[in-house]
């Protein structure tokens, strides 16, 4: 090329290259312009000549692009040929010790938040053999810390807790500082695997997370991963689990493996009991003919004679309460036209109901008696206007389920049928020393619903407040506990609600079936778990429930699984 074309140099250019190949130089070969000095020395050990390109170019302009004419100008532009020889060289490198530290395991440093379930679903996908718990002050005086490990510890292979990292969340720089600490010493422990949970606390505490170990990344070498968990779908994505740590970006479907008692025990709930942990539970499951009886249009006509005969046997029962066996006594009726209880012997394991029939006691009576002594748990025979009811199996259990937990049942068939993870009908919860009731528990997808079912009347006939008011209590401020973005809410009603409490329900966002809208049950049931459904994880297990005390005589055992679980 000729000179013009380069300006004023003192050479004559016949090539101009970005990247600078030495084996394709040779002895009286001239190389103008800026290079490493150890390319230097080794081209001039070739016999190459290097013009270097000075400047005097100040800090602020560096980096800048600069015009040919501004150079020899502004900033003294020259060319220096240096005599550039190696004299001594001393090897860089890595760590003496690359191997992992095999007597320091892997471990997952996970922020406590006032929701636990992503940090549980981001360790059940990516499990360690040890877990740091990192605690701010606030999530301290909540207990979160605590229930989090109770939960851990009650794995089947648990992950050894070591003592929380205390995480001071004043501002934005002491939470850095903070992270920073543990990736430095993560680094130098050189641990097989350390897995930074990016999902729990709030958004300043993963980005101080992430930008901490992102600096040190290099010193985890392929030992480093980041798990952020989307419990939601996002557009045609379902629920994932990102890994922004990794030195390959990997996204994961997250997959069903969260039970009815881990949802519960992972927002400091204890179950104590389930009723579908008793071994006659299958049985009164099975009960299809007391069902469709009891469902049965007309039904409506008698239904409150038969729990106005069911309520004085349950009123006899309870005259001695500190006898096992209830005694031979008699109730007055309340009205002369009522259905009288006459005589009542309930020992523990068969009761017997002696009542005199008003002509609509004698209806209910007939109507419910080949439902009832179809499955041999019942005795019901009408002798003139005396009607002999004798309960052949746990008595207790028995006149519970005829009064109403009957339709509980009838719910939790639904559930059985859509398949869905596991479910649970009659928990007993406690929380804080205050106990709870609840009708129905259902787990799919990794999500709680939480049914409350009444099969009695619910309106408040005029009053302030109804059953129906009472029930939507229960459900909010349970499911508030539990949580909300992990829990949805249903009331199932035999009866209608009133105006006031269908409004109440559409503002704690209840979901409500009542009266006429009980037939479209099972489509939503089926429309819940088809929108929740994710794939079973293979390491998902049943919840293991105990049966309540009062039953454990029922059976030898007295921990039978929570029925059921799907396949």
């Amino acid at each position: 090329m000729a000179m013009s074309d380069h300006g004023r140099l003192p050479f004559t250019i016949d090539e101009a290259i970005e990247h600078l190949d030495p084996d394709t130089l040779s002895k009286g070969d001239v190389v103008v312009g800026t290079l490493p000095v150890g390319l230097i020395a080794k081209l001039q050990s070739r016999g190459v000549t290097f013009w270097a390109l000075d400047l005097d170019m100040p800090r602020e302009d560096r980096g800048e692009s600069q015009s040919r004419l501004k150079l020899p100008l502004a900033y003294n532009a020259r060319f220096t040929c240096y005599d550039v020889r190696p004299q001594k060289a001393t090897q860089v490198s890595g760590d003496p010790e690359e191997a992992p530290n095999a007597s320091q395991p892997a471990i997952s440093l996970i922020p406590v938040s006032s929701g636990l379930v992503p940090a549980a679903l981001a360790w059940l996908h990516k499990p360690t053999p040890q877990v740091a718990l990192l605690q701010t002050m606030d999530m301290q005086r909540q207990g979160k810390p605590d229930v989090l490990k109770r939960w851990f510890e009650r794995r089947s292979n648990p992950p050894t807790v070591v003592p929380p990292f205390s995480w001071d969340d004043t501002s934005y720089e002491s939470l850095l500082e903070g992270a920073e600490q543990w990736s430095t010493t993560l680094a130098k422990e050189r641990r097989p695997a350390v897995v930074v949970h990016l999902t729990g606390g709030n958004k300043p505490m993963s980005i101080a997370l992430l930008r901490a170990f992102v600096k040190k990344a290099y010193a985890f070498r392929d030992g480093l991963s980041g798990p952020y968990v989307h419990t939601s779908p996002s557009g045609s994505r379902v629920p994932h689990i990102e890994d922004l740590l990794s030195s390959a970006y990997t996204v994961e479907p997250i997959r069903s493996i969260l039970n009815v008692r881990d949802l519960f025990e992972l927002e400091g709930f204890e179950i104590v009991s389930a009723d579908s942990a008793s071994a006659g539970f299958q049985k009164r499951l099975g009960r299809t003919a007391v069902f469709d009886t009891m469902m049965a249009v007309d039904a409506a006509h008698w239904r409150s004679h038969w729990y106005r005969m069911l309520d004085a046997a349950e009123k006899l029962a309870r005259k001695d309460p500190t006898k096992e066996a209830w005694k031979t006594g008699v109730l007055n009726p309340s009205k002369a036209s009522d259905t009288s209880l006459v005589k009542a012997k309930v020992e523990p394991r068969q009761a017997s109901f002696q009542y005199t029939l008003s002509a609509e006691g004698r209806a209910a009576a007939t109507r419910l008696g080949h439902a009832l002594t179809g499955d041999g748990h019942i005795e019901f025979k009408i002798e003139g206007d005396v009607l002999n009811l004798v309960l052949k199996v746990d008595p207790s259990a028995e006149l519970n389920f005829l009064k109403g937990k009957w339709m509980e049942y009838w719910v939790a068939r639904h559930f059985e049928a859509s398949n869905v993870d596991e479910w649970a009908v009659g928990l007993d919860v406690s929380r804080g020393g205050i106990r709870n009731d609840i009708d129905i528990a259902v787990a799919c997808g990794n999500r709680l619903l939480l049914v409350e079912v009444k099969s009695g009347q619910i309106r408040g006939d005029g009053k302030d407040d109804s059953k129906g008011a009472e029930a939507l209590y229960k459900l909010d401020s349970i499911a508030g506990a539990l949580g909300g973005q992990f829990c949805d809410r249903w009331l199932v009603s035999l009866n209608s609600l009133t105006l006031a409490d269908r409004n109440r329900a559409e503002a704690q966002k209840i979901q409500i079936y009542a009266g006429a809208e009980l037939p479209s049950l099972r489509s939503a049931v089926d429309a819940w778990v088809e929108k929740n459904r994710l794939p079973r994880d293979d390491s998902f297990k049943p919840s293991g429930f105990p049966a309540p005390k009062s039953r454990a005589t029922e059976s030898k055992s007295s921990t039978a699984n929570g029925r059921p679980v799907r396949k």
